[in-house]
């Protein structure tokens, strides 16, 4: 079918639809099954007719910390490589957006100036800090928005989001398979994370099933920045060992705190004290300890990563956020539907990383 040479009546026919589901595929409106809009659309591609909702380009909103912080700048880069394949595929512009807040005024401004390009739709970083307001102007504006991060933050907007419950979950189940009845948690941010209850929920619900009671002096929230010399992972998992009967493994349910229980701290420090080496740890995500081991490891010959980590496909998480936003663009409304990514457990040694079943 060459180029300028086909009416939206032909193509109808030859879809076996009316003209107007032909139109409603050109407008990404109307209700209709997966295979049949597939099928229209290539037809339309042949006649070399792009649908409207793919003319115009995809936003992926984050904040300018995505650059400073280094617990936010991997999972950024890994969210776009699968944000970014998805929408290739779908012949879809996918454009990165900043919001450089605040200021009177700021925000908003910023936003009318997004919505001047016309985007077809929006994906958010769920950690940006105007996250509700941003969504909500979108949504007010026929743009469709999906939001995609750690966890849901804005209620009633589509949402996919790293499964915490089932992480935290996963890493207690594995600690009672392997003899573990003494468990302790390492908690951080528990008030401005809202992660944090997710993953106590885990946490208790696997002790819950196994039988074992829950013991308050094993639940501990490490301080927000260090304390003197000692880094907060350090302070919660201490107070832990000073306990009459300390656990024996211990969850460590936030990256911020893991490095100082996996390297050392101090110059005078040659190993991390044998107390803490002797524990049973799984670390939720810690995918930043990558970068740092490959620089103390390599660079200044520290002793390479061993840990038990909980892992999080960023790429994946970014794959399914666009395929959700692909719906949304094609005229499904916006149900507050959440999808949930479960994330695995490794055994890392050095830079290799092996599934734990």
């Amino acid at each position: 079918m060459a180029k300028g040479s086909v009416t939206l009546r032909q193509i109808a026919d030859r879809a076996q639809v009316s003209v107007a589901t032909v139109s409603y595929v050109l407008g990404g409106k109307g209700r209709m099954s997966r295979d049949t809009r597939s099928s229209i659309e290539s037809m339309l591609r042949e006649a070399g007719v792009r649908p409207k909702y793919k003319r115009y380009p995809v936003f992926y909103i984050s904040d300018h910390r995505a650059f400073k912080d280094v617990h936010a700048f991997a999972p950024f880069l890994q969210l776009y490589d699968g944000l970014n394949e998805s929408f290739h595929d779908a012949e879809v512009n996918l454009r990165i957006e900043f919001l450089h807040l605040p200021g009177s005024g700021a925000l908003q401004a910023q936003l009318e100036r997004l919505l001047s390009y016309r985007p077809g739709g929006v994906v958010l970083d769920a950690s940006l800090i105007d996250l509700a307001e941003t969504a909500r102007f979108f949504e007010k504006n026929q743009v469709p928005v999906v939001q995609v991060g750690h966890t849901v933050r804005v209620d009633g907007i589509d949402a996919v989001v790293v499964d915490s419950f089932g992480g935290a979950y996963m890493a207690i189940r594995h600690f009672i398979t392997a003899g573990h009845r003494r468990i302790g948690i390492a908690r951080w941010y528990v008030h401005g994370d809202p992660a944090s209850s997710k993953k106590f929920a885990g946490y208790q619900c696997a002790l819950s099933e196994a039988g074992i009671p829950m013991r308050d002096e094993y639940v501990v929230e490490s301080p927000f920045t260090r304390e003197g010399d000692h880094l907060p992972g350090r302070v919660a998992v201490e107070k832990l060992l000073a306990l009459p009967e300390p656990p024996t493994a211990v969850f460590i349910e936030n990256s911020f705190i893991s490095p100082s229980l996996l390297f050392t701290t101090h110059p005078h420090e040659l190993e991390i004290p044998k107390a803490i080496r002797d524990l049973d740890i799984i670390h939720f995500e810690a995918w930043h300890l990558e970068w740092l081991n490959q620089v103390l490891a390599q660079k200044l010959c520290y002793t390479p990563l061993q840990a038990k980590l909980i892992r999080i496909d960023w790429k994946e998480l970014g794959r399914v956020a666009a395929k959700r936003l692909a719906v949304r663009m094609e005229g499904v409304p916006n149900s507050g539907q959440i999808v949930q990514l479960v994330p695995s457990l490794f055994e890392a040694k050095s830079d290799e990383y092996t599934p734990i079943p």
